[in-house]
């Protein structure tokens, strides 16, 4: 009887331990298979590339993350760079993620002047490919003092809504971000600090089915622009 009893109640604690997907978690769940996490760790000489992987097919490798002392590094999908050097430093804000297509090798290059080494720690995970994510980053032109260029950045062309949890846009130069023509944030003046969206994780913004979200140029600069989230699950 007491063999029975405990075979039971590891059955019950092996049931109790599947661990349940939630909305909020910044990783995948880690089932009793294999561990869809990955983190890599190195140091990047000057000019060099480093080529962390290839994606496995069937896979995307979404970054969650990153860290470099100096931000002297951008991050390469095969020879495309997908996050410029301005933009990887942005990468320890956990609500940013980057997706690495299937199939793409993933690599990090030293671009800046500096002729010292950079430290780097990368960390992600696996998920089916064609998953719900989605990135962009960019920089718009500039304009003349009296003139009104808004810039299409994305639209969304899918049959879900898409869900921003992350927009990040320099507004030193007056750079305002617009959902078709209405106006989300507004542009600042040359002390306005950076635009981060949302900044605690509460707030995200909705970009339904054939919208297209628009930035104002800057007059005297580009603005930079960097955003992530997903796509409504039916």
């Amino acid at each position: 009887m007491g063999v029975l009893r405990n075979w039971w109640l590891c059955v019950f604690l092996l049931w109790s331990s599947a661990v349940v997907a939630g909305p909020v978690m910044s990783h995948p769940d880690v089932s009793l298979g294999e561990n869809p996490i990955r983190n890599f760790s190195g140091e990047v000489d000057h000019g060099e590339t480093v080529t962390l992987m290839t994606v496995p097919d069937g896979q995307d490798f979404v970054i969650t993350g990153m860290l470099q002392p100096h931000n002297r590094l951008q991050i390469k999908q095969n020879e495309e760079v997908l996050v410029p050097q301005w933009a990887s430093g942005l990468l320890g804000n956990r609500l940013l993620t980057v997706k690495v297509e299937s199939g793409r090798t993933l690599s990090v290059e030293h671009v800046t002047a500096s002729m010292s080494s950079e430290s780097f720690y990368l960390q992600g995970y696996f998920t089916p490919t064609g998953g719900p994510q989605e990135f962009f980053v960019g920089m718009t032109g500039v304009k003349d003092l009296d003139e009104v260029l808004r810039e299409e950045v994305w639209r969304n062309e899918s049959e879900q809504t898409f869900v921003v949890r992350y927009f990040y846009v320099n507004v030193g130069d007056r750079c305002g971000i617009y959902l078709d023509d209405a106006l989300v944030f507004a542009p600042g003046g040359a002390s306005t600090a950076n635009h981060y969206l949302p900044q605690d994780g509460r707030l995200t913004f909705l970009v339904p089915t054939g919208s297209t979200l628009k930035i104002e140029a800057g007059y005297t600069a580009h603005c930079k622009y960097i955003m992530s989230g997903e796509y409504m699950q039916p």
